[in-house]
């Protein structure tokens, strides 16, 4: 294993705090353990270790032909109009910076940036197609193409989320249900 690169995640720092509730089985077997032994606390549950390799997350490229930048972002401005100001599922000013530098760098190396940018694309399209005032023609329903790339990027991260990873999470759920109910 060592020759592949694969090695428990021993440094605390990779690991989150943990949190038992009062109904776990954790919680309720340290209180019967002080119980039967009259008061004497129990050591602290270990840390188990886990991988922690990107090799072994989901195999995904990001290969992508972003769509001409002006559409990119009138698809975004398209989004923070009808859902932005209710659900705060983006930030205004960070996402549309990290959208011109996205635009500005040659190679594309966040799964989960990509995904959530194409997420996004297709909350747009389907937000601003079929609107008055457009022009374009879509068969079928509008962002299908930009969520079926999204998926294609997305990464499960269950051992370690972060908060973009969190963020594309909503956003993918927000852009699903949009799809069930149009």
């Amino acid at each position: 294993m060592i020759e592949l690169g694969l090695a428990f995640a021993s440094d605390e720092n990779y690991i989150q705090p943990r949190y038992s509730g009062e109904a776990s089985s954790e919680t309720f077997g340290g209180r019967l353990h002080q119980y039967i032994n009259h008061g004497e606390r129990r050591p602290p549950p270990r840390s188990y270790p886990y991988y922690k390799n990107p090799k072994l997350l989901r195999v995904s490229s990001t290969e992508c032909n972003l769509p001409n930048k002006n559409y990119a972002k009138l698809l975004v401005r398209a989004v923070l109009q009808f859902i932005g100001g209710d659900h705060h599922l983006l930030l205004r000013k960070s996402f549309l910076r990290k959208l011109d530098e996205t635009y500005q760098l040659e190679v594309l190396d966040d799964p989960i940036w990509l995904c959530r940018l194409y997420t996004v694309l297709a909350l747009g399209e389907l937000y601003s197609i079929g609107r008055s005032g457009s022009t374009r023609r879509v068969t079928g329903v509008p962002g299908t193409a930009f969520f079926i790339k999204a998926m294609g990027f997305f990464q499960d991260m269950h051992e370690e989320p972060t908060v973009p990873y969190i963020e594309t999470l909503l956003l993918l759920v927000r852009n699903y249900l949009e799809y069930i109910y149009k």
